[in-house]
C-alpha cells in the first residue's frame, strides 16, 4: 500500500461529512490486483482498501477498521502472538434483477417451495445466478482474495462465499473487496446484491 498516495475526497456525496466541510481522507492500507481491467507492461490496475479518516487525522467515525485496529493493540503484540487469532467469515447474499426489483431468474411455476432442491442444488430450475457466484469466486482469486468457498443457499437466487483463514485485520480487508467486486460482477449481469437479513428472510417466506 505503499505504492498507492493517500488521497482526499468529497465525504459530502458520501455522507460521511457536510458540503462547508467536506474533505475526508483514504489512507490505502491493503492493495488488489483489478480482475476488470487488464494490465499492461505499462499499466497495471489495482484497487485498494482503504481507512477513512478525518482531516485532521483522526478515524472517521465510519472507519471501523481503524476501532478494530484500536482494540487489537489494547490486547497488545505478545498476547497476539501467544493466541494468534484466525478467522474464517461466510457471507450470504441474494441476488435481485435489476430491472424488475425481483430475485434474480426466478421462475415460480417451475420449482419446488422445500427448502432441498436449492441448497448446493444444481439445474437450471433451482440454481438460479450460479454465473454471477462463479464470476465472482474467479475474479476474487485474481485480485488476490483470500476466497475459500461457494455454494448455493436454500433459497433461489441466494447463495454465499467463505473468506479466510486470515487474521483479524486481513479477514476484514479481504471481506469488504469479496463484497465490492460480487457488486461489481452483479452489473455486468444486469443484476445486483442485497446482504440484508431482512431481505433474506422475506426471499425465503416467499418461497
Amino acid at each position: 500500500s505503499d505504492l498507492v498516495d493517500i488521497w482526499n475526497v468529497d465525504g459530502s456525496s458520501t455522507g460521511q461529512s457536510t458540503t462547508g466541510k467536506s474533505d475526508v481522507i483514504l489512507v490505502p492500507r491493503a492493495l488488489f490486483n483489478d480482475p476488470f481491467n487488464i494490465s499492461t507492461d505499462g499499466v497495471k490496475y489495482c484497487m485498494a482498501m482503504c481507512d477513512v479518516m478525518n482531516p485532521d487525522g483522526i478515524p472517521h467515525a465510519s472507519n471501523s477498521r481503524a476501532e478494530l485496529f484500536r482494540i487489537l493493540a489494547l490486547l497488545g503484540e505478545t498476547k497476539l502472538q501467544e493466541e494468534d487469532p484466525w478467522f474464517g467469515i461466510e457471507q450470504e447474499y441474494v441476488i435481485y434483477d435489476a430491472a424488475t426489483n425481483a430475485p434474480y431468474k426466478w421462475q415460480h411455476a417451475t420449482y419446488s417451495t422445500q427448502q432441498g432442491p436449492f441448497y448446493c442444488g444444481v439445474g437450471g430450475n433451482v440454481a438460479f445466478g450460479r454465473e454471477i457466484a462463479m464470476e465472482h469466486m474467479n475474479k476474487c482469486i485474481q485480485a488476490g482474495v483470500a476466497i475459500c468457498g461457494v455454494n448455493g443457499e436454500v433459497a433461489p437466487a441466494q447463495w454465499e462465499f467463505q473468506i479466510g483463514i486470515c487474521n483479524p485485520i486481513t479477514i476484514g480487508d479481504h471481506l469488504w473487496m469479496a463484497r465490492y467486486i460480487l457488486g461489481r460482477v452483479a452489473e455486468l449481469h444486469g443484476a445486483y446484491i442485497s446482504r440484508s437479513e431482512e431481505h433474506t428472510s422475506e426471499l425465503q417466506s416467499r418461497e
